[in-house]
């Protein structure tokens, strides 16, 4: 039984390792992970291994009711339905996080990053190696674009969303202990070296500031100051020798085309939820409402950078122009199920740190937007089932003394 039950946490990380190698590499292949693991729940509930209520929680019914409100306004502003059903791929992420922390109280979160932290590494390593040698294609694929590291990743704002969280959440394993020789250590500062080090070839300039902000708390919390000072003095070397391209020049970040498409998306996205504020004008449809708002107040708007765009680039703007005040709230409401992440900053790391991606997560998203982009949901809804579920571990081994039955239950 010891050794089956060893086979079952091999199997686990095995199968976490192909989700985030597919994230990475191969994201249109990800049914060959969703799939299999929708089918496991639905079988272990048929078994009655697994309780229908391990599907219902504050964040699924967030969700459910951010899908809800949708629909109703799709049918409000008669758009078709064929985007709502791609909502519910949300929960698959979620309900993974949730289930291997519940049914696995074996696994710590020190034994899932480093599966994350390999992909992204490996990701890195070959940006790397093709920007120093000049490779412009690796297996048939292009790695650069526009002058900016892709590989496989369709989009330079999803491979540095990706790229942000591993190094948010790799910075769990340097909080963890002060600046020594030990492998382990030194392993996980070079996987975070890498992986920043790609992220400037991706060029996401948000998610870069975003996350050494990110970082500088999560090493001033936890006194990690000579890393601080470390950090600060190895970029005021490279600033001192490399010259700053003007990408990263204040003005440039904050007066560029895309700040500028981004100014005028925020200001008709209120303008549109002026108009309808309760339902919003349906999911998806802000690329035609945005179109029509700029043509009809066109001596009216304060930014007239006027394009066709997809989406309003503020997860929260977006949402209240296609679903209206309902929908913002229901989608909302999933990262408010975090609010509590400050209190563990001592008590437990592994907490504090998960909360603080929520927040990357969160606050990247008020320059992006990933609610119809699957991809980057995959990634950020396994952080907060991750999140919830260590948190219910944490309450239970406080109140109880031990994990006890709330590890080896289901709901």
């Amino acid at each position: 039984m010891k050794m089956l039950e060893k086979a079952r946490i091999y199997g686990v990380h095995a199968y976490l390792f192909m989700f985030f190698f597919i994230l990475f590499f191969r994201h249109k292949n990800i049914d060959m992970v969703r799939v299999p693991f929708l089918a496991l729940i639905i079988w272990q509930i048929f078994r009655k291994k697994l309780s229908f209520k391990f599907l219902v929680d504050p964040v699924s019914v967030s969700i459910f009711s951010f899908v809800l409100t949708a629909a109703i306004s799709n049918a409000i502003n008669g758009i078709p339905q064929d985007e709502i059903v791609k909502i519910m791929n949300w929960l698959f992420p979620y309900y993974l996080g949730k289930y291997v922390i519940r049914r696995f109280p074996e696994i710590r979160l020190d034994s899932i990053l480093p599966c994350l932290l390999a992909c992204a590494t490996a990701f890195s390593v070959i940006g790397l190696l093709g920007y120093l040698l000049g490779w412009e294609t690796l297996f048939g694929r292009e790695l650069f674009k526009g002058g900016r590291y892709l590989f496989t990743i369709s989009g330079t704002n999803r491979a540095g969303f990706y790229l942000g969280i591993s190094l948010v959440l790799g910075t769990y394993f340097i909080v963890r202990q002060k600046i020594s020789l030990d492998s382990r250590y030194l392993l996980a500062v070079f996987c975070w070296v890498t992986i920043f080090s790609a992220l400037f070839l991706i060029k996401e300039r948000k998610t870069i500031l975003t996350v050494m902000v990110m970082v500088a708390v999560l090493l001033l919390v936890y006194k990690q100051y000579k890393m601080v000072l470390i950090g600060v003095i190895a970029m005021g070397l490279v600033l001192a020798v490399i010259p700053i391209p003007p990408r990263y020049h204040p003005r440039e970040m904050m007066l560029n085309d895309s700040m500028l498409i981004r100014l005028n998306t925020w200001e008709s996205a209120i303008g549109l939820f002026r108009e309808k504020p309760v339902f919003g004008h349906g999911y998806p449809s802000f690329k035609k409402a945005c179109i029509r708002y700029n043509e009809a107040h066109q001596d009216q708007l304060r930014f007239k950078q006027i394009e066709s765009v997809s989406m309003a680039h503020n997860l929260s703007l977006n949402a209240l122009a296609e679903t209206g005040f309902l929908g913002f709230l229901a989608l909302n409401a999933v990262f408010f199920n975090a609010r509590r992440f400050y209190r563990y900053r001592q008590s437990d790391p592994s907490l504090f740190i998960l909360g603080m991606t929520i927040c990357f997560v969160y606050v990247t998203m008020q320059f992006s937007n990933f609610v119809h982009s699957p991809a980057r949901t995959d990634l950020a809804f396994l952080v907060v089932g991750l999140y919830l579920s260590f948190e219910r571990r944490h309450l239970s081994t406080v109140v109880s003394g031990s994990i006890g039955a709330d590890g080896q239950t289901d709901d």
